[in-house]
């Protein structure tokens, strides 16, 4: 009999052809490029990968506008607020961890991030985070007037001088006390016609 004769299959064959269909779904299945997301797909999503998702097709969002000639922070501000403020503290806490307050103004571009950030900390009700992010940028904003705009990216990795130390341990114990990537989901999720093309 060829291949394609029709015949009656043994229970072993059906278990075959089942056992081939679950592998040919797991191992085909495509997984989402985050970088285009619909707004449909946003629902979709798991809420273990929704904030690094939704950061990620920001990110190509800002890519496009340098393409286009406009800065990454003029796109982002560009985009619905809650996009701002979504990424905006995710990048804050990403680099936070590196080495607090100081790694992350050690890129001047990041003071106009900290404003989001504190914007999306009120949107969130987290108002002892968005007052140490307003606290900060005051402080950033009087060292570099003092010691210039180079004092973070070489002053403090030369020296080891930790000039935003009370602040960073405030932050720190606030934030390790907090669900954050529970509340960004659930902003995210209560603004998802904001988030996706």
């Amino acid at each position: 009999m060829g291949l394609f004769d029709l015949k009656d299959k043994t229970e072993s064959e059906e278990e075959l052809d089942r056992l081939m269909k679950s592998l040919s779904v797991d191992v085909g299945a495509e997984e989402i490029d985050y970088r285009y997301l619909t707004i449909e797909q946003i629902d979709e999503i798991s809420s273990d990968e929704l904030v690094k998702a939704v950061c990620i097709w920001i990110n190509r969002k800002m890519d496009d506008g340098e393409e286009e000639g406009n800065s990454r922070i003029d796109t982002l501000k560009g985009l619905p607020a809650p996009c701002g403020m979504v990424y905006s503290i995710k990048k804050l806490i990403d680099e936070f961890e590196l080495n607090g307050f100081n790694k992350f103004y050690e890129s001047p571009l990041n003071a106009d991030y900290i404003d989001l950030a504190a914007d999306g900390f009120r949107a969130l009700g987290e108002y002892d985070l968005t007052e140490i992010c307003e606290q900060s940028k005051e402080k950033y904003q009087k060292l570099c007037k003092k010691y210039g705009e180079d004092y973070f990216s070489e002053f403090l990795n030369n020296y080891g001088n930790n000039s935003l130390t009370d602040l960073d341990f405030e932050f720190e114990t606030i934030i390790a006390k907090k669900d954050l990537n529970r509340l960004l989901v659930n902003y995210i999720r209560g603004n998802s016609d904001d988030f996706g093309d």
